[in-house]
């Protein structure tokens, strides 16, 4: 997953849609808030729910 956000951060494009399941989701959310494995597992994520984030300021 971290090999696949690095690549989209060497992207040119301003914005990128991905669109995914829950659990990849979920690590992506962990990876930009900063949360630990363990509190990645309690990120819900609904159905259809937009999530953006901002790839050249990770939360790390």
């Amino acid at each position: 997953m971290l090999a696949f956000l690095e690549r989209l951060r060497q992207r040119a494009e301003q914005a990128v849609l991905v669109v995914a399941h829950e659990e990849t989701l979920r690590v992506c959310v962990a990876y930009f808030r900063g949360l630990s494995d363990e509190d990645m597992l309690s990120v819900k994520i609904d159905n259809c729910e937009l999530l953006a984030f901002d790839l050249s300021n990770p939360g790390l």
